[in-house]
């Protein structure tokens, strides 16, 4: 398997969203649906997961309170026994 470091993925699918433009009737989603968010997402507002559930037409969310990235939750190393 080859892996890219490339950008060039994302970019593009940028770029074909903006080129057609589906304009769909019904914006809601009919399925089932769980929104999982983290509670300090750098980018993403917390609150964005409860306005997302507008468009659902059965669905809940959960916060996660996941650490930030770069962060440590293990527990220091146990000291050596004298």
């Amino acid at each position: 398997m080859v892996t890219t470091r490339s950008p060039d993925g994302m970019i593009n699918w940028y770029r074909a969203l903006f080129r057609a433009r589906v304009q769909f009737p019904d914006k809601t989603v009919s399925v089932p649906t769980r929104i999982l968010w983290a509670e300090r997402d750098a980018f993403l507002l917390a609150e964005m997961a409860h306005e997302s559930l507008r468009y659902c037409a059965s669905a809940d969310s959960s916060l996660s309170p996941a650490p930030r990235i770069g962060s440590s939750t293990k527990s220091p190393p146990a000291s050596p026994s004298s």
